[in-house]
This record gives structure tokens, C-alpha cells and sequence, in this order.
């Protein structure tokens, strides 16, 4: 060790390249080892990196190129301290030997993320929300006499971006409760989520926001912070969600259906490929004609995407094209990023009404495969070649479903469904093939199709809550609450422990002001999940874990608590 305190010097005289980006020249050949490499042990460190960052890459999506290597050893080095591993050495071991845990993920999500926001953050966007995009919404709806709003601030750090997004709608709609406004705010970092939960924040947070933002929407509190007042902090519901790994559109989860989507400052932050897949699963969480914003700097990443630019004097929109603008542009586009194609119903597919769409029934399914000349002919099973069954189907359409792929999982569960004479398999259930319809249809924001497919799956399995539990959630989505809480104690009736039927039945009782049944609901939620270990994923919750759902149902309590 040289008299400099967490420094180790080295003598070489030609360091390779990939080295010399760990160390800083003395002079006479002497190199010290940048910050953070001391503990790291010295022999095959650069290789041991790489390796890392593409790991932190598959789960995180997150993008550390040499340049950011100094920034990836920092967070590095703070998710070990607080993993409680002895040195860095040892962690990056861990991390190259041991699938990653929740809490690591978490921890490391906490220290590698840049949650770097501000109330109100680039006023021509909010000028362009405020004056044109959110009235526009709101006169539509109330014409179309659906008072519905969704909006999804995804990567919302702190939350000071869903909260700016819930004044702008306060201060357009006055009569709130009056309106369905669903306003959510996701994060992969648990730590930031927690402040945004408090809504608590310090001057800093204000540095370019109005005046009048602070003056009617604030109020001091303990240790001169500023708390967001109880009727904003209502609006916006605050979720863990990994933008790489969780599923999205799903209408469980609150992503489908959305009308406008905000992500700024975080596409910048992802590899390439988790860039492509984010943007395919963006484009099919929203409406048709819905919004997708992104940072200035972040505008190049949708050039080659079928979202459409909207220019404005003071700021660049994102629209999703009607599905009849829509093909060209995907088509298109399919060729540039191999992420988006247009797709068309299978031939003779009868919906639950059952009317037909796409070709005519006697067009063939089966498809044509190379003959002896190499020319098509009809194609048959090979002799000893397993005949595929709806089972099959079903797992090829449930992967589908899990990349946002909703037109292939509709085409291929319908067309297996169609085809009377395949073989069922040994695990065949027609009601969890209806249920994966029904959910892919509700995500795709077509209700109806969605409840005439649950209905199919409750038909075929009368018994499970989960099939209930879902139609609850289509009636709450179409504003049907009397349906939706009937559907929900169905639910409960057959599963007393599906937690998640609770959950809903309690944002059902918060939204029409009915406080001590959210809160009973609620209670007894909290009580179910004390048997539950905290990793361990809740059923029918698209992967939210015991941990996750309490946090979450502390937020949504805190309301019912405010009114006491």
C-alpha cells in the first residue's frame, strides 16, 4: 500500500487498454487504481465488469458503457455496503455466480437509478398538457359521457412528475370525484417510491416550478419540508414496476388502457434492446389516439417507431396512430427495428358473439410447406411428429402475452379454439384459454370482447375466483361498479384468500367515498398477507410481491386515515 490511504500502486510499463481506463498515470511508471478498484482484487477486474453490466443489463436494462464505468463502480460499491457484503470483490463474485434476488435487484435499483427531478420539470411539455392535450381529453370524454381519464408516469423516481400531473388536472377538472382519474406512478427503486408515497419534499424540488404550484398545493411541514396536500396525493396511486422484466399492458396492473404515458429522462438510461421492447409495450398500453412523452433529448429513440410526432411551438408529442394508420407505419417499421409487425386475424376466427373476422372460413389454416421440387404443397404431420394440441397453443400464446404480443395470442388460442378436431392434452383447460383472451382483449382496451370471453371462462369453470376476479376488474374499467363489487364477492366467496379481489373492492369503496369499507377491505388484505413471505409473488397480481402489495396498501390507507 502506498502512504495514500485506499490506493494501490502499481508499476507496468505498457498497460493494454482495457486497463488503462482503471488507473491514473503518476509519473516514472508508478499508476494509482481509480476510486473503488482498491477492493475489488486487480487480476481479470475490467472482464469481471463487462460481465457485470450485461447482467445488471438483463435484469435492470440499464446501460453502463466505458464512459460510465466510474458511476457503475460507485453504485456498485453502495449496493454491497448495504447488501452487507465485506468488500466489492465479494459482491461482484455474487452477482456473476447467483441468479439476482428481489432485494438485491431492488437495492441495486436503488443505487444505480438517477432520480434526478423537479416539480413541473420542462414547462413547454406541461404548457402543451395544460393548454391543449388535457382539455382536449376532458371535453371529449364528457361529450362521449365517459368521465375517464389514465395516465402513466413510468419512471417516476420521487414522484414529482405524477403529482405535477395531478395539479394540471385539478386544476382543469373541478369536480373530481364527479370523474374516474386514474394517475399512476412507477418505479423499479423502492427507496424513491417510499418518498413518493410521503410527499414530502425540499426546496430543491422547486427550483424551476411557479409560485403558484407552492401556494395552492403545498403546505409547510416538519423540518421545513413541503407536503403535498391529501387531496392530490389521492389521485396518484405509486407502484413498483421493473420496466424490463414486469409485464405490461395489463389491466391489472392499471398499464392498459392508458390515455397518455410520460417517461422522460429514463429511455436515455436503457440498452438498445430494452429500449425497442419498452416502446413495443408502450405503444399497446395506450389508447388509440393516446400520448407517449418523452424528454427532448430522447426524441431520436422513437424515429423509427409508428408513433407519430406532433410538433408544437413549445414542445415534440408522441400519438398512436387509429390501427388504420397504424399498419402502414408498422409495417414499415418492422423492417427497421424487427420489434413492431402488423399482424391479421387468423382466417375464419369467431369471436364469443359469434361473428367472423378476417378471411373466409374455407381459406386454409394449415400452412404450405416446400415439396420434393421445392415447390408448396398442403402441409401434413410427419409420421412420428406429435400432433399439437390447444394445450401447446396455449403455452406459445402465454409467451406472447408475457412480450405484449396480444394479436398473435388472439390468433392463436382462436384459431386452436376453431379447429374442433385438435387434440386437448392431458393439462387442457378451456377456461384458462378463455381467461388469457379475456385479459389480452382488456389490455388492448376492447371491454367488451374481454367480458364476453370472461364470461366463456366462468362458464367452463364456475368455481374459480380468479375468472370473477377478472370480470370485476372489466366492469370497474367501464364504470360498472355495481357489476364490478358483485363480481369481486363472487370472488371472495370461492377464494377467501385472494387478496387481490380485496384490493380492488377497496379502490372501489376509496373512489365513491365509502371510507370504512375501504378500510375493512383493506385490514383484511394486510391480515392475509402476514402469511405470505415478503419475496414471495401474490397470486393473480402480475408479480407484485407480499412486500410490494404492503407498501402499496399503506398508500392507498393513508387516504382513509386523512378523513378520520
Amino acid at each position: 500500500m502506498c502512504p495514500q490511504r485506499g490506493l494501490k500502486r502499481l508499476r507496468h510499463p505498457e498497460l493494454p487498454t482495457t486497463t488503462q481506463r482503471f488507473i491514473t498515470p503518476q509519473g516514472s511508471g508508478v499508476v494509482v487504481l481509480k476510486e473503488g478498484m482498491g477492493s475489488m482484487g486487480w487480476e481479470g477486474s475490467p472482464g469481471n465488469l463487462s460481465q457485470v453490466s450485461r447482467k445488471i443489463a438483463a435484469y435492470l436494462g440499464l446501460n453502463f458503457p466505458p464512459e460510465r464505468e466510474t458511476d457503475l463502480l460507485r453504485g456498485l460499491r453502495r449496493a454491497a455496503a448495504d447488501l452487507q457484503f465485506p468488500d466489492l470483490q465479494k459482491f461482484l463474485h455474487h452477482l456473476l455466480t447467483q441468479p439476482l434476488q428481489p432485494r438485491e435487484i431492488h437495492t441495486l435499483a436503488t443505487h444505480l437509478t438517477i432520480g434526478e427531478t423537479y416539480f413541473m420539470r420542462d414547462p413547454g411539455t406541461m404548457l402543451v398538457l395544460r393548454e391543449i392535450i388535457l382539455p382536449r381529453l376532458l371535453q371529449e370524454r364528457e361529450a362521449q359521457q365517459r368521465r375517464t381519464l389514465r395516465i402513466w408516469s413510468a419512471g417516476c423516481a420521487s414522484g414529482e412528475e405524477p403529482y405535477s400531473i395531478a395539479i394540471l388536472v385539478k386544476k382543469l377538472v373541478p369536480d373530481i370525484p364527479a370523474w374516474d382519474i386514474f394517475i399512476l406512478g412507477t418505479d423499479v427503486n423502492p427507496a424513491a417510491l417510499e418518498k413518493a408515497q410521503r410527499g414530502q419534499y425540499t426546496r430543491w424540488s422547486f427550483r424551476q416550478t411557479p409560485p403558484w404550484v407552492i401556494q395552492h398545493y403545498f403546505r409547510e411541514s416538519e423540518g421545513g419540508l413541503m407536503e403535498i396536500l391529501p387531496e392530490i396525493r389521492r389521485m396518484v396511486t405509486f407502484r413498483l414496476l421493473n420496466l424490463v422484466t414486469d409485464t405490461y399492458p395489463d389491466v391489472r396492473s392499471g398499464t392498459a388502457g392508458l390515455d397518455i404515458i410520460l417517461c422522460r429522462n429514463v429511455l436515455m438510461y436503457f440498452t438498445e434492446e430494452a429500449r425497442r421492447k419498452i416502446l413495443h409495450r408502450f405503444y399497446h398500453c395506450l389508447i388509440e389516439g393516446g400520448w407517449l412523452i418523452v424528454s427532448p433529448g430522447e426524441a431520436h429513440l422513437l424515429w423509427e417507431t409508428p408513433f407519430q410526432a406532433r410538433r408544437y411551438p413549445e414542445a415534440i408529442l408522441y400519438q398512436k396512430p387509429a390501427e388504420r394508420e397504424a399498419t402502414g407505419l408498422l409495417a414499415v417499421n418492422s423492417r427497421a427495428s424487427g420489434e413492431i409487425t402488423p399482424s391479421v386475424p387468423p382466417a375464419g376466427i369467431k369471436s364469443p358473439s359469434g361473428a367472423s373476422s378476417g378471411k373466409p372460413s374455407g381459406t386454409p389454416v394449415l400452412p404450405r410447406s416446400p415439396g420434393r421440387n421445392g415447390k408448396t404443397s398442403p402441409a401434413s404431420p410427419l409420421r412420428n411428429r406429435r400432433h399439437p394440441t390447444i394445450e401447446d397453443a396455449y403455452q406459445k400464446a402465454l409467451r406472447h402475452y408475457q412480450r405484449g404480443e396480444y394479436r398473435e395470442v388472439i390468433g392463436l388460442l382462436e384459431n386452436a379454439l376453431n379447429a374442433g378436431d385438435a387434440p386437448r392434452g392431458e393439462a387442457f383447460c378451456e377456461g384458462k384459454v378463455f381467461h388469457l383472451l379475456a385479459r389480452t382483449h382488456a389490455n388492448m382496451g376492447d371491454l367488451p370482447s374481454a367480458q364476453a370471453w370472461c364470461q366463456k371462462a366462468i362458464q367452463a369453470e364456475s368455481l374459480n375466483g380468479e375468472h370473477y376476479y377478472l370480470l370485476g376488474l372489466i366492469h370497474q374499467e367501464r364504470e360498472d361498479f355495481p357489476a364490478a363489487m358483485g363480481a369481486l364477492r363472487r370472488a371472495l366467496f370461492l377464494q377467501p384468500d385472494l387478496i387481490m379481489a380485496r384490493v380492488a373492492l377497496a379502490r372501489i369503496h376509496l373512489h365513491q367515498g365509502r371510507h370504512a369499507a375501504a378500510e375493512r377491505e383493506i385490514r383484511q388484505a394486510m391480515h392475509r398477507l402476514e402469511d405470505i413471505p415478503a419475496d414471495q409473488e401474490v397470486p393473480a397480481s402480475d408479480g407484485l410481491t407480499a412486500g410490494e402489495l404492503k407498501c402499496f396498501l399503506e398508500a392507498l390507507s393513508a387516504p382513509v386515515n386523512h378523513t378520520r
